[in-house]
């Protein structure tokens, strides 16, 4: 997946508590992503959405061995109305390791084309989020590519 490039036409806008807003790669500091932000976007107000946040960087961005890793993610959001979806995996805040620099932080919206029922152990389970594949998931339920995305990058330190 191409995690940088922005969805033509359609922003994605994520604003931490704050008032730090993600850039499409602008850095973020640990302690401004450590709580939920505010995301919207350009939303149908008659269509059903999932937002996600992943990690493909995990444990480093030049060798990223454990895969993605899923850090929040929101199903059955009608209209774009977040904070009215489904919080399957509570947020997690950015937590990269010290030394192994810079990890990107990926917010994906994609549009679903149905609602969406998941299982108990991906809400309750840490080690389900580890090598999480959200293209997986998005073949699965048939969410094509995502309709907006932004990010941001962050370092322990």
């Amino acid at each position: 997946m191409d995690w940088e490039t922005p969805v033509a036409n359609f922003p994605l806008k994520v604003v931490y508590s704050d008032g730090v807003e993600v850039q499409n790669g602008n850095r973020v500091t640990r302690t401004q992503a450590g709580n939920k932000p505010s995301v919207s976007w350009n939303a149908d107000p008659n269509k059903t959405y999932l937002l996600a946040m992943m990690d493909p960087d995990a444990p480093s961005r030049y060798l990223p061995f454990l895969g993605e890793v899923l850090h929040w993610m929101v199903i059955n959001v009608k209209g774009g109305n977040v904070t009215r979806g489904e919080e399957v995996v509570p947020y997690g805040p950015p937590g990269p390791p010290p030394g192994l620099g810079a990890h990107r932080y990926v917010f994906l919206v994609y549009e679903q084309p149905e609602l969406i029922t998941v299982d108990e152990q991906m809400k309750t389970s840490r080690l389900a989020r580890i090598r999480y594949s959200i293209q997986d998931f998005a073949k699965k339920h048939n969410l094509g590519n995502p309709v907006a995305k932004n990010y941001f990058q962050t370092t322990f330190f």
